[in-house]
Formats: structure tokens, C-alpha cells, sequence
């Protein structure tokens, strides 16, 4: 309102005595305003409070692309800041005296690669069944590993892409027991591939809008155990199947095709573990293939006499192998705004099981307007359509603690079942509930160049476990699961 009254005083006003156009007022105001974003600038730039030098110096370049200091002081603030794809584009504005000061390369196509890799270790937490059980089944989490690669590379004078590769292996031991004796152990295993694409489109004036993709594939390992009440007898009939007579030496007892498994013990005590067959491991372990466990309680006899036996059950089990793709498509709107960035952003997961929406906002905040000091608040709300919704909530600090570390510090709290993330260096636990995940990394600046990072992941997760109590009803045990997880990345900028 200002420029339009001083408009109408400079048009109207007879008592100047110099030529109107000298004051034409697009070119008064178009000056005030240049010098004004530039004196900023130049003493935002000087105080090291680079974020919001960017954004006066930004105002200025609008105003006058052909200003060199304006785009020197440009360059260096964004390279202060870790942007590099904006610090490219003030690049060939620089004077050879300032790049040769400086040690200034051209900017490459390929602007930086990383490569991440690490160890997942899960460990239960305590809880305790009833003595006698007539069934349960479990799967105890063991190591995995996870490995990611990015390479990040210029596409036009306004975007930019990231392509990120990762493959996680995890294992677990899947244990059934039947009567307190063990029936089984079987390796559980999972393996996901995924591939992530982000194409950020630098508008301008602190706008940078992010169209992402995410493509995973994952394979399961696992075992279906089920009791088969067909191969199951009573009152001394074991439903047709002659056990194995450890007395008589013969190793292969006849047998349906399928296999039988049966539970030996003296007098009715001591049972000895199942034995699969048929089996090319001996009599110990598990031969990799589906067939019967049948166990029987025998009692003490002479070479060449009958067994007796108990009741018998019967439990069938199959080794299954499935996959899934699962995708994700994110969208995210982000503007700078002096010392503070603020985003919101849309994501759609298709998954093997559920499908679901996130909207998320986030904060990012640098008090000091540089890198030595900034946090991020994050909040998401995920809505599920098998589940119920939930919110989760993200925090993180980071700070430089020596010019040769640089440590951040989050945690996220919420449900991340079904949670998809696009940045590098998240790893869940993949299990029904989670609590709560915390997080550090340290950042080691080898180079102008390299940098190296250390990180580690701790996730708490419920879970349940169910089995079947004397009582012959279905009871569920709910306990804890706890992921460390830890990780070292190297980070190349070209």
C-alpha cells in the first residue's frame, strides 16, 4: 500500500522540480528493495546464519540475476547448508580468482554416492507359560543384516534425482511343542529387495515440490504346522503307522510316503525329541521337507517284543515359500523460510496385506541458521484399512560436537506396522505393534568430500504368542521384542 500512495504523491505532485520519469517509481522501488535484500544478505552471510542469508539473497537474485555477489554469497550459503544441487547452479557465476581461492571443482552429473551397511539383532523379552501346554508355536527372532546404496545426479537445470537400492535378510528359529516336549525346529527367513527413486524439483524462492516411488519385493520362508486328526489314534491304535524299533537296527521302519515322527521314552519318562523321516541327517535334526510328527509313549521291552503305546497325535508340517511386491507413491511439498523449512506430504503404500494412507508434516528448524545446531519435528497419521489408525510422532537433533563430529539424536513413538519411510538408514523391526524407536549417528567429515557415518537403531515392538493350555482353550501371551540395530555408511561428494 505504501508504493501505491507513493506513486500517486510522485504522478500527481507539481511541487518536484526534476522530471517525473527520473522517479518512475517500478525502478525506485525495484532498487530499495535489491539493497535491501542484499545488505541482508551480505549480514546474515557474515553472522553465519546462512539460512536466512539464503532467503534475502534469494529476493535479490530475483531481482537482478546478473549480480555477482549476490550469487557468490548465494553459492556459498547453500554449500554451507549441504545443499549442493542449489550451490550448483551459482557455480559458473563465480570468478576464476574465487574458485582457484577455494579449490572449486566443476559440478559433476553424478553429485554424490553412498553406501550403507549393517547388522539387525533381535532378543526377546521375558515372559512365562503355564507347565504343561498341550501346544504352542513360536518364532525367535535371530541376526540379520541390511545393505543400501544411493547415487544422487542432476536431471535439467531444476531437478535432480536419487536412486536408492537395499536388500535386508532377516532369520528367526520357529520352535512347536506339543505335551512340554518339543516337536520341532525350523528356520524362519525373510528377504526384501527395494528400490527407491526421488526426483526433487527445485522451484525457486525456497519451493522444492518431491515426486517419490517405492518398489520392494519380499520373500518369506517359513513353516505351516497342523495337527491331522486323520493320522491321529486312541486307546492304543496308532492310526496304522509302524514306529521305529531302535532295538531291532533297522533304520527305515515302513512308512505312508509322507514320513512319521514319533516321541520315544523309557518307561514313559524322559521323552527323546521327534525324529523326522524320511531323514539323511542320522537320527537328529530335520531333513528340509514336509511329513508327520507322531509321537508315542512306549514302554520298557526285550529286542523283538511289541511296543505299547499311549495315545498318539499327529502333526503335519510344510515348508512355504511366498512373495510380495509391495509399492509406495509419495508426494511432498517443502519452502524454506528463513531459519525454518516446512513440509507436507501425501503417501499411498500398497502392500501384501493392507493397504494405506499417510499424511505427514514436518518442521525443520535451525536456530543458529547453520548446521551447527537444527532439529526436526515430524507427525504422521497412517490410515489403515485392516487395523486402526494411528499417529506417530518424530523427533530428532542434531548438532556439531567438534569440527570432526557432527551427532544426531531422535526417536519416533507409535505403530509402525505397515510404516513406509523413503529416506535412507530406517530400519524397523517387522512386527505387529511397535512402541517406540530410538536413534543416533554420528557423522564423521573425513574429507571436503567423504564423510563417514555410524548409526544405530534400538526398536521396542509387542508381540504375541499363542498356545493352548490344559484347559484346551486358546490363550495369548503378549511380550516384548527388542532390535539393535547398527550400521556404517560412506558418503562421497562429487
Amino acid at each position: 500500500m505504501k508504493y501505491v500512495l507513493l506513486f500517486i504523491l510522485i504522478s500527481c505532485s507539481s511541487l518536484f522540480s526534476v522530471k517525473a520519469e527520473e522517479f518512475e517509481p517500478s525502478n525506485f522501488v525495484k532498487k530499495s528493495r535489491l539493497e535491501f535484500n542484499k545488505e541482508n544478505g551480505r549480514l546474515m552471510f557474515s553472522k553465519r546464519d546462512y539460512a536466512s542469508a539464503i532467503t534475502y539473497l534469494e529476493r535479490a537474485y530475483q531481482l537482478d540475476r546478473w549480480d555477482v555477489e549476490t550469487q557468490e554469497l548465494l553459492y556459498f550459503s547453500y554449500l554451507y547448508m549441504n545443499r549442493g544441487f542449489e550451490a550448483r547452479q551459482f557455480y559458473y557465476a563465480l570468478s576464476p580468482a574465487t574458485r582457484s581461492a577455494y579449490r572449486l571443482e566443476k559440478p559433476k552429473t553424478v553429485s554424490s554416492a553412498y553406501l550403507e551397511g549393517g547388522l539387525l539383532n533381535m532378543v526377546e523379552g521375558d515372559y512365562s507359560l503355564p507347565s504343561e501346554l498341550y501346544y504352542q508355536e513360536k518364532a525367535v527372532s535371530g541376526t540379520g543384516q541390511c545393505y543400501t546404496a544411493k547415487v544422487s545426479h542432476d536431471l535439467g537445470s531444476m531437478t535432480e534425482v536419487s536412486h536408492s537400492v537395499s536388500y535386508t535378510y532377516s532369520a528367526a528359529d520357529q520352535y512347536v511343542d506339543s505335551m512340554a516336549v518339543s516337536i520341532f525346529k525350523g528356520d524362519v527367513s525373510t528377504r526384501q529387495f527395494s528400490y527407491t527413486i526421488d526426483a526433487p524439483i527445485h522451484l525457486g524462492k525456497g519451493w522444492v515440490v518431491t515426486p517419490s516411488a517405492y518398489l520392494s519385493y519380499v520373500k518369506n520362508r517359513y513353516y505351516v504346522v497342523s495337527y491331522d486328526t486323520a493320522k491321529a489314534g486312541g486307546n492304543g491304535d496308532n492310526g496304522g503307522f509302524v514306529p521305529f524299533d531302535p532295538w531291532q537296527g533297522n533304520p527305515f521302519p515302513p512308512y505312508d510316503g509322507a514320513g512319521t515322527l514319533r516321541q520315544g521314552g523309557f518307561g514313559g519318562g524322559f521323552p527323546n525329541s521327534y525324529q523326522p523321516f524320511p531323514n539323511f541327517n542320522g537320527f537328529g535334526g530335520f531333513g528340509g521337507f514336509g511329513g508327520y510328527y507322531m509321537p508315542m509313549m512306549w514302554w520298557w521291552g526285550m529286542p523283538g517284543q511289541e511296543w505299547n503305546w499311549n495315545d498318539t497325535y499327529a502333526y503335519k508340517f510344510d515348508c512355504v515359500e511366498d512373495d510380495a511386491f509391495n509399492y509406495a507413491f509419495e508426494l511432498e511439498v517443502a519452502n524454506q523460510f528463513y531459519r525454518s523449512e516446512y513440509s507436507a506430504a501425501l503417501t499411498y503404500l500398497h502392500g501384501a496385506l493392507q493397504d494405506f494412507w499417510k499424511v505427514s508434516a514436518q518442521w525443520l528448524y535451525y536456530p543458529k541458521g547453520n548446521l551447527d545446531l537444527y532439529s526436526v519435528l515430524r507427525a504422521s497419521y497412517l490410515m489403515r484399512e485392516l487395523v486402526d489408525n494411528d499417529v506417530l510422532l518424530e523427533g530428532l537433533v542434531g548438532f556439531k560436537a567438534r569440527n570432526w563430529l557432527w551427532v544426531e539424536l531422535g526417536g519416533l513413538w507409535g505403530n509402525m506396522n505397515g510404516y513406509s519411510d523413503r529416506r535412507l538408514n530406517v530400519v524397523y523391526a517387522l512386527q505387529p505393534q511397535t512402541s517406540y524407536k530410538l536413534f543416533s549417528n554420528l557423522i564423521f567429515p573425513l574429507t571436503n568430500q567423504m564423510s563417514l557415518n555410524l548409526l544405530y537403531r534400538f526398536v521396542k515392538s509387542e508381540t504375541s504368542l499363542y498356545y493352548v493350555s490344559t484347559s484346551e482353550l486358546v490363550e495369548r501371551k503378549d511380550y516384548s521384542v527388542y532390535a539393535n540395530n547398527i550400521f556404517l555408511g560412506v558418503k562421497w561428494s562429487f
